[in-house]
């Protein structure tokens, strides 16, 4: 199982770059083609407000950005935390402080979502339809406090260990 993470976290760093960067590049040419954009959404949204159709749009690619990012972090500090494991040092102090970094990644993107929501939102209202999908969840919020709590039980963990090793 452990090799199986292992194979899913490092597919999961190649396709964050494989996934944003197209959709970097997306939120890049809008800029460079702007009125190609313009046209494209009037045809699919006749009569509706293009300027704020285009620019909900554009938050929704910019916010890829720091997802990205949060996430390139998050998956090497899983990695991290699998290689301990597979060590035979999963209560490592390191990974105490790596599950910590994760869970204010993890907080990071939870925010992000919220930009995303918004602006998806906005986008759907001013295209009359609802195209997004996007809905408000909780059990993202909850993994956040969870991570934050395994990371102090890794702390703890961790010290008690070497408190133990002590006294030996």
């Amino acid at each position: 199982m452990l090799s199986f993470s292992r194979w899913v976290v490092s597919a999961l760093l190649i396709l964050n770059v494989l996934v944003g960067v197209p959709l970097l590049a997306v939120l890049g040419y809008s800029f460079v083609a702007e009125p190609k954009f313009l046209e494209t959404l009037g045809r699919l949204n006749p009569g509706r407000d293009l300027d704020l159709l285009l620019l909900s749009a554009r938050w929704i690619l910019a916010i890829v950005a720091p997802v990205m990012l949060f996430a390139h972090i998050l998956l090497r500090r899983l990695q991290a935390i699998l290689q301990t494991v597979r060590d035979g040092e999963p209560f490592a102090p390191a990974n105490a402080e790596r599950l910590r970094l994760v869970a204010w990644c993890l907080l990071a993107i939870q925010f992000c979502d919220l930009g995303f929501g918004f602006a998806a939102t906005t986008f759907d209202t001013v295209a009359g339809e609802r195209t997004s999908g996007w809905s408000p969840g909780i059990t993202g919020w909850v993994a956040v406090l969870l991570v934050f709590v395994l990371a102090r039980v890794f702390r703890e963990g961790s010290r008690l260990r070497d408190e133990a090793e002590l006294t030996i």
